[in-house]
């Protein structure tokens, strides 16, 4: 084994590590997958006029700093569809001489006197139209891409603020940037040459999903001034992806490999960034289908000397070929003339240094790769190359991953749709990371539809109230079964919002023992031996059941117990879907709820002081640091439900602090106006003036 294998394998290690190992990448994807479906499923019927699409980095199975989402929202086809040079088919008695009377609006892909990797989008049989949105040229109408946005405020009311080429709105709570687009639902005829291409790599079945997915276009026109408004830029998001999928692992961490080396080295030398990231991609999927060189472990450096090469290559000629169409140039408009100039003066600098430009990285610093040179024998074994303790976590952290998009608020209003869809989604095999996915989903489900119901049916009758809390006890239960340890707190709030204050007692004294129980993965701590021998044979979907617990999601359109509904009402009023509530520290307030209601004074007040303690001698370990205003806001609640108004006021006062504290690095679980309700409170009962 010589020198530049051996270094290999310790990049090979290195980038375990920090972008992640196979299974993990697989286990990222699957949960993606299934999330991104549930998604686009649920937010989907919300829209009208358009679907939504999650792509990005993200989805492909990066984790690393800057890794995010795009979403595409193209138009359903009941409101536009594409064709290509085939107006035979089409009755030219469906047009009028307003196009946007009809629905469908049927558009034809025109390539003359476009831009490669571009499409003007014209409507047939259309001579002249009096609506804004189009514009004629030549005799010809055509749909402008500079329109989508007023189109969208207009006629779609989806509402938001133009940001680029993109749409900046509230989607299910979260703030997105929503690309425009179409769907086209053939493979466009100019990029019918890379189907030809495709001998080696990647393989047939590959290639017919990604002919079968088609493409869309986007509303971005491109860099020429007589064009802009008109052109439609050509997407192939979906087909990269499933080209991403297809990578073995060697070449999808190259492709990790170049990310960072253009964020920590290349980016350094421009104010404003002339390459990015897709030129990145690009690269790396013209080497692999065109370069027969072993993509493996041991020659992970000079795949990606390659790929470097190709890239300065590019930045001489000043042409980036398109991997789909190469005849568009994608630095057309963007590296030319001095920049181009300096730039390419900047990557021959790193190019003469060879290889020990990695080390500029400070990722890959010397001393990081010495440690993981010797021995290397210690890297040959994947189980070796990821710590089995932050492997179980980073897992976990993307099955929990449905505040992502904001999917619960979605699911907040749609419980029964979600019902629906887990006993379609049921019927298919699928992989294990895809199974505890669907298993968290589906609690969820059952402890959302269980609340409401609840508070639906305290508006009726005896007869049907008590039809509706036996099935809501069968919802809860199922819940504590399939989800996590924690998940039996839900059970516990219904059981003390029905006044079973004894069997609640019971079955939260041994969640507070699980909990405490070092061997249970929470906040991203566990003792990994005791973990280990507790279920370390057991599947994953055992493991969440076992011994992986997560924080309380209490959405604000239900009420959950009455001491939080002042809270969870003031949170709605800021736009906010839920309050997040650490799972021990719940567990002490409802037991300092219940006992308060059996008049165990012992018990209620050694459950506060169990939440005093915990709350003031925090160390990380059961109180993530975006969590503590919350917490101080519980112990002040529970404080004033013993009678203990002073310290309640104190602890009222400390979350006060830390809200002061936090500018805006995370979003607070404590909204502003109930803490000032509830110290407004105190001082008018004890007549106390701490401000």
């Amino acid at each position: 084994m010589n020198n530049q294998e051996k270094l290999s394998l310790a990049i090979f290690a290195i980038l375990n590590e920090d972008i992640g190992s196979e299974k993990e990448i697989q286990i990222r994807r699957g949960a993606l997958d299934i999330q991104s479906c549930f998604f686009a499923a649920l937010a989907g019927p919300m829209l009208s006029y358009v679907s939504i699409i999650i792509s990005g980095s993200k989805r492909e199975g990066f984790r690393i700093p800057g890794s995010d989402f795009d979403v595409m929202t193209p138009f359903k086809p009941n409101i536009i569809r594409l064709f290509e040079n085939d107006q035979s088919r089409y009755n030219s008695s469906r047009f009028s001489a307003n196009p946007i009377s009809i629905w469908p609006l049927y558009m034809e892909l025109e390539c003359e006197e476009s831009n490669p990797g571009f499409y003007k989008l014209r409507i047939p049989f259309c001579k002249s139209s009096s609506d804004d949105g189009f514009i004629v040229m030549q005799g010809k109408t055509y749909f402008r891409s500079d329109w989508n946005y007023l189109f969208l405020l207009g006629r779609i009311h989806l509402g938001g603020l133009q940001h680029g080429p993109c749409l900046q709105s509230t989607l299910s709570g979260d703030e997105v940037d929503l690309g425009i687009c179409i769907q086209c639902p053939f493979w466009p005829k100019r990029a019918n040459p890379w189907i030809k291409r495709c001998s080696k790599w990647p393989n047939q079945n590959v290639v017919q999903r990604i002919i079968k997915g088609g493409c869309h276009v986007m509303a971005i026109g491109s860099q020429d001034p007589d064009l802009r408004n008109i052109e439609w830029r050509i997407s192939f998001s979906m087909a990269e992806l499933e080209l991403i999928y297809s990578m073995n692992h060697t070449q999808f961490l190259v492709y990790g490999l170049l990310k960072l080396f253009l964020k920590e080295v290349l980016d350094k030398f421009c104010e404003e960034s002339m390459l990015c990231s897709y030129f990145m991609k690009t690269a790396v999927l013209w080497e692999i289908q065109e370069n027969p060189f072993p993509w493996d472990p041991c020659t992970i450096v000079s795949c990606f000397w390659l790929c470097f090469k190709r890239l300065i290559s590019w930045v001489e000629r000043g042409f980036c070929p398109n991997f789909f169409i190469p005849e568009n140039n994608m630095f057309y408009g963007k590296i030319f003339g001095c920049k181009q100039e300096w730039l390419l003066c900047q990557l021959l600098r790193l190019y003469e240094e060879g290889i020990t430009c990695i080390f500029q990285m400070p990722s890959f610093n010397f001393s990081r790769i010495l440690k993981t040179l010797y021995p290397v024998w210690l890297f040959e074994d994947e189980s070796r190359l990821q710590l089995k303790q932050t492997f179980e976590i980073r897992t976990f952290n993307e099955i929990k991953g449905f505040e992502t998009f904001g999917l619960l608020h979605t699911m907040i209003k749609r419980p029964m749709y979600c019902l629906r869809m887990l006993e379609d989604i049921v019927k298919y095999h699928h992989t294990e990371e895809r199974k505890v996915t669907i298993q968290h989903f589906a609690s969820l489900t059952f402890h959302r539809l269980s609340f409401c119901l609840y508070n639906s049916s305290m508006k009726t009758e005896n007869k049907f109230f008590y039809k509706s809390n036996k099935l809501i006890l069968s919802l809860l239960t199922l819940a504590e079964k399939y989800g996590n340890v924690s998940e039996i707190l839900y059970l516990c709030i219904f059981l003390y919002r029905t006044q079973r204050y004894e069997k609640a007692a019971s079955l939260l004294e041994d969640l507070n023992r699980k909990l405490n129980n070092p061997s249970l993965l929470y906040n991203n701590n566990v003792n990994i031996q005791k973990y280990e021998d507790t279920v370390g044979n057991e599947a994953l979907c055992e493991k969440l059941r076992k011994a992986v617990a997560f924080d309380i999601l209490l959405d604000n359109e239900s009420c959950y117990i009455k001491e939080l509904l002042l809270e969870q009402q003031i949170h709605a009023l800021n736009d906010k879907c839920c309050i997040i509530v650490p799972a021990l520290v719940f567990v002490h307030m409802l037991q300092v709820l219940v006992n308060n209601e059996l008049h165990n004074e012992h018990g209620k007040i050694n459950a506060l002081e169990n939440l005093f303690y915990l709350v003031h001698y925090n160390n990380g370990l059961f109180i993530p640091d975006k969590l503590r205003d919350i917490s101080w806001h519980i112990l002040g609640i529970c404080q004033l439900v013993c009678g203990e108004f002073k310290n309640a006021m104190q602890s009222f006062m400390e979350c006060f602090q830390i809200l002061k504290q936090v500018n805006g690095l995370y979003v607070t679980q404590t909204p502003f106006g109930a803490l000032h309700l509830r110290i407004k409170y105190i001082k008018d009962k004890c007549e106390l003036n701490f401000l």
